[in-house]
């Protein structure tokens, strides 16, 4: 009896060693593309965030007014849709590679003409540059691991590809003040233009990605948003979130006695770095709903907390339950969004991912502004933690109705175009849904 019962242990032992092996060894089997791809995209970021966090700094020296600051820095948001869409269709019809090292050159303009500019207008227009530019660049970006990632591996490769960024979020925007306050801000500007630059020249390591579209259709392109409707509106929901926790949260922790409200996005980001990797590989393994879920209810508990009085409790508590939201969706949402896409369309998908995320960011900022003026912050966060139980919701019902109606837009018609990524999104349904 008891050898059996040492034996069942050694066998359980065996085999969850195997476990943590194969673990391993899906992290670190990363194809080399995706390293450099990942070096290049945390040069970009590093370019913007280094100016990020700065610039209003810049703008108070020169004596600009909050509001004046506001509709400049507020002007890098203003016409990204455009960016996002040309860059997709460029991506998928000639390939993203030269795309990138375009934008990445164009991104680096962007810091010489706010060093060079002395005008409200000039700086409207360099912030504009720099808003197109850094969103061309990461449409482009993305496309391109995604055209790379294999599709047994594509949630581990996205979640590894996804730390680079948010590194260069959490180290530059400090940093990017650092320098300026101290060391000047025309040395400033010159490492945000060097950055960038590094980030493009990176790019030629890279292999030259094929012509995704040999007889570009863009009808057929466009009817690719169908399929991208749920994590779409996934997305949407995490960029609603976020978009509340950026315009609103320091606010009202400021208000509530709470002098450091940004030790929110620290823990946000350290939840992100640490769990990303874990992220992707679990939504390869157990499927992406099997991920998102669960997410999606961290994040609903994330911004639900910030509804009781502000204090440091509050704050760092929910900074971590929200970044563990973060830190496991958006892996699996790119990973989703590339599952039900073909090959021509992986820049339609990167383009609707950022677009989407975009107009929940900037639409809760708006739309939840009114809801503080009348009914105050706690109902705010209350109602802005609803809104991923209603995705949830929305989400099984969809899974649930799509299992009765085949051939609907969760599931179109198979084609010889959509016949991979249509396959790998009904495995990934019925891992979900076991």
């Amino acid at each position: 009896m008891e050898k059996k019962a040492r034996d069942s242990n050694q066998s359980n032992t065996a085999l969850r060693s195997a476990h943590w092996l194969a673990f391993v060894t899906r992290l670190t089997s990363v194809p080399r593309v995706i390293w450099w791809s990942s070096a290049s995209a945390l040069f970009g970021f590093m370019s913007f965030f280094l100016l990020l966090a700065a610039l209003p700094v810049y703008f108070s020296h020169l004596g600009y007014q909050p509001a004046q600051i506001g509709l400049i820095i507020g002007a890098a948001y203003a016409i990204n849709f455009l960016a996002y869409f040309f860059t997709a269709i460029v991506s998928d019809r000639w390939g993203s590679r030269m795309y990138i090292i375009i934008s990445g050159l164009l991104l680096a303009v962007a810091p010489l003409i706010f060093e060079l500019s002395h005008t409200f207008t000039l700086f409207i227009v360099a912030s504009i540059w720099q808003g197109m530019t850094m969103s061309a660049f990461t449409t482009a970006i993305t496309a391109y691991v995604g055209q790379h990632a294999p599709a047994d591996r594509r949630g581990t490769i996205m979640g590894f590809f996804g730390i680079f960024p948010n590194l260069a979020q959490a180290a530059a925007p400090p940093l990017g003040i650092l320098i300026g306050v101290q060391l000047g801000f025309p040395l400033l500007f010159d490492f945000s233009t060097a950055s960038a630059i590094i980030a493009a020249l990176l790019v030629f390591t890279l292999p030259r990605n094929h012509i995704a579209a040999t007889h570009f259709n863009l009808r057929i392109w466009l009817r690719g948003t169908q399929r991208l409707a749920q994590p779409g509106l996934v997305q949407f929901a995490l960029g609603a979130c976020r978009g509340v926790t950026i315009a609103f949260l320091p606010i009202y922790m400021l208000r509530g006695g709470v002098s450091n409200p940004g030790l929110f996005f620290t823990c946000q980001i350290f939840a992100i770095i640490l769990l990303r990797p874990v992220s992707g590989v679990l939504s390869d393994r157990y499927g992406r709903l099997a991920v998102i879920v669960p997410s999606l209810l961290c994040a609903a508990v994330g911004i639900g907390i910030l509804a009781f009085p502000a204090s440091y409790v509050t704050l760092l508590l929910s900074g971590i339950v929200f970044g563990i939201a973060v830190s496991m969706l958006v892996p699996a949402v790119l990973a989703w969004i590339f599952d039900v896409t073909s090959a021509e369309q992986r820049g339609l998908a990167s383009g609707i991912y950022n677009t989407v995320y975009d107009l929940g960011r900037a639409g809760s900022a708006f739309g939840f502004g009114v809801v503080i003026a009348v009914s105050g912050y706690s109902t705010m966060f209350l109602f802005v933690g609803l809104i991923p139980l209603i995705v949830i919701a929305i989400l099984l019902v969809w899974q649930r109705l799509s299992g009765r109606q085949k051939g609907t837009a969760l599931i179109p018609t198979m084609t010889q175009d959509n016949a991979e990524p249509l396959r790998e999104h009904r495995d990934i349904t019925k891992q979900t849904t076991r």
